[in-house]
């Protein structure tokens, strides 16, 4: 199973992201966009994981979810990785302190035997896969998107990433929440 933790986002932020997104999907023609069900900010991704340790992963972290405080996640701008010149994916920024929660994270899965992760964690909303390599003006664009929407994330999910022929699907193994 490839698992990994996420902040789903709430329907208000998706109508936000889907209204900011509708102008730009012509400036961005080889672009694969993410279906709005699959729009979510990564906390954590760990790769392939035995389906008989879903709930020793989830219970790790659970307890640090109840504990941490969520502030508010704004989403605002963009850019892609690996970088302007060589897109692959475009994305939303999300301004959000959740340093905590990931570092939490983090350690979790250390102390699970899982791989530490080497990249720094950019808060961000994956919104298209680049095919072609060409997406400057789609790039130019997010770069200049204001404000799209703020909300307080209420949970963390454990998702299994499922691929099909008709895309990707990501389904909620353990739904870890903030608030009871």
């Amino acid at each position: 199973m490839r698992l990994f933790f996420a902040i789903p986002l709430p329907e208000p932020a998706l109508d936000a992201v889907g209204e900011a997104l509708r102008p730009l999907r012509g400036a961005g023609p080889g672009v694969g966009w993410v279906k709005r069900a699959n729009l979510h900010l990564t906390l954590r991704f760990l790769g392939e994981v035995d389906a008989a340790r879903v709930d020793e992963v989830g219970d790790a972290v659970a307890p640090w979810v109840r504990r941490l405080f969520f502030s508010p996640v704004r989403l605002v701008g963009g850019g892609a990785f690996p970088d302007a010149r060589r897109p692959k994916v475009v994305w939303i920024g999300a301004e959000a302190s959740l340093g905590p929660l990931v570092g939490a994270i983090e350690s979790c899965m250390v102390n699970l035997g899982f791989t530490p992760e080497e990249r720094p964690f950019v808060p961000h909303l994956t919104v298209g896969r680049v095919r072609d390599g060409r997406a400057d003006r789609l790039v130019d664009a997010l770069r200049e998107l204001g404000e799209v929407a703020t909300f307080t994330p209420d949970q963390v999910v454990l998702y299994e990433s499922q691929p099909r022929p008709e895309g990707v699907r990501y389904v909620p193994l353990r739904i870890l929440a903030h608030r009871a």
